[in-house]
């Protein structure tokens, strides 16, 4: 494989890890319990990218802010 062709593929690997990752995210909305994923990206050794699925901390939800102010 040419180098260019090595690193276009990473490319699409990395970007199909956050395709996954969102999936599980959204098909877990109502999953209490359920842990976020989001993908870590990085410079490959002999060029193009490197990419892993880590867990993310959970969203915490806003408090709803009255406007103006008491």
């Amino acid at each position: 494989m040419t180098p260019i062709a090595g690193i276009a593929t990473s490319g699409l690997r990395a970007a199909a890890l956050g395709m996954q990752a969102a999936a599980h995210n959204i098909a877990n909305l109502a999953t209490p319990d359920a842990m976020r994923q989001k993908v870590v990206l990085s410079a490959g050794p002999t060029g193009g990218v490197s990419a892993a699925v880590v867990e993310a901390p959970p969203i915490r939800p806003r408090r709803s802010r009255t406007w103006p102010p008491r």
